[in-house]
């Protein structure tokens, strides 16, 4: 199988978008596919201008000189075409919008009846339609899946009228944070089971539905206001880095995804986890973790595991099965993926008392943030 995927954030690689496709192509190969990633900006597309000299006088041939002839040639090859947009004013972004209306050479401007749907009117094609599949992978920065619902009904419609199998849409709210190279550690998880869902496009032909209800898990599962606040956060640092008036230029791709940028607070870190929970590790498990932490974010949390499923809850526990107490820096550190966690507490960097298997398994448990 050949599967053609078009990265159309203007981002390139830093970018949510990107780092959700580079997970599913991984998949992909994983199960035998041969994969292509295309950032349609690199393709310097011009918009279509409407001559319809590709009709005309250079039948299937459009006037601009630029990237598109290749990636509408890899587009006919390919089996299966993923369209990689960020949600943009609720819908795709210019570029991805460019490269479909840029799809005007490959149709004829004949005007007949559309044999998948009688009653309605399209262009027949110049050669057999190519891909024979298609779907759609789409982060947003709100933290709601509503607001896709937009530029699912597009992709949906344009699928239809192209004659392709879709395959759905793989969304992610809350997606702002991914982009960021210092907070991967944070989605490794959930990255985790994206590659797992290119292994099961390819070899299934669909996603299994407790895969599909694990992706749409919340990576931030303490709440709107505290995903609010985080994503607030994350502007006014970045504001401070670049005051208005110092420079009326662009930000560059290092000033968005700074190495030392602002970092996650800690409650959002602990509620992260679950969000990280596997519940395939979890084996009937029924347990309370507790999270006692101090120093410069000081607060008391527990995560509650039980029915294969993991809550976040403000507050201590009662009778927790494992306390950890640790400051708040240290379990950043871990959390993140920037310290050890084994070694931090042989070096006692934290505490931990009661169920010390549970500890143990933590890394079983929760894909990221485990000691």
């Amino acid at each position: 199988m050949k599967v053609l995927a078009l990265n159309g954030s203007p981002r390139k690689t830093v970018s949510a978008t990107h780092r959700i496709l580079e997970a599913l192509l991984a998949g992909m190969r994983d199960a035998g596919a041969e994969t292509e990633l295309v950032q349609l900006r690199d393709l310097d597309l011009r918009p279509c201008i409407g001559c319809y000299t590709c009709w005309v006088r250079t039948p299937g041939d459009c006037i601009h000189a630029d990237g598109m002839a290749g990636a509408a040639a890899a587009m006919r090859q390919a089996d299966l075409v993923i369209f990689g947009t960020p949600l943009y004013h609720y819908s795709m972004t210019g570029l991805m919008k460019t490269f479909l209306d840029r799809l005007l050479p490959e149709v004829q401007p004949w005007l007949v009846e559309d044999p998948r749907s009688p009653g309605l009117t399209t262009h027949p094609r110049r050669q057999e339609p190519r891909p024979q599949r298609a779907m759609l992978v789409s982060p947003c920065g709100f933290p709601e899946a509503d607001h896709f619902r937009p530029l699912v009904d597009t992709f949906r419609y344009i699928a239809a009228r192209h004659g392709w199998q879709w395959l759905g849409e793989l969304l992610r709210p809350g997606a702002e944070p991914l982009s960021r190279s210092q907070l991967a550690p944070l989605f490794a998880g959930y990255l985790a089971r994206v590659r797992e869902a290119g292994a099961a496009l390819v070899a299934e032909g669909r996603i299994p539905e407790p895969l599909v209800e694990a992706l749409a898990r919340d990576l931030f599962p303490g709440g709107r206001a505290a995903f609010h606040a985080l994503a607030n956060r994350y502007w006014q640092e970045l504001q401070a880095r670049h005051p208005a008036g110092a420079s009326a230029a662009p930000l560059e791709e290092a000033d968005l995804d700074p190495v030392d940028g602002p970092g996650v607070p800690c409650r959002t870190l602990v509620a992260g986890m679950a969000g990280a929970f596997d519940p395939r590790a979890a084996a009937g498990l029924e347990a309370r973790i507790e999270l006692r932490l101090g120093g410069a974010e000081p607060g008391i949390y527990h995560l509650a595991i039980g029915q294969g499923a993991c809550r976040f809850v403000d507050g201590p526990a009662t009778a927790p099965s494992l306390t950890i107490e640790a400051p708040s820096d240290v379990w950043a550190a871990i959390s993140t993926g920037a310290r050890d966690g084994r070694q931090a507490l042989m070096e006692g960097a934290y505490r931990a008392s009661g169920d010390f298997a549970l500890l143990l398994r933590m890394g079983q448990l929760f894909a990221r943030s485990a000691p």
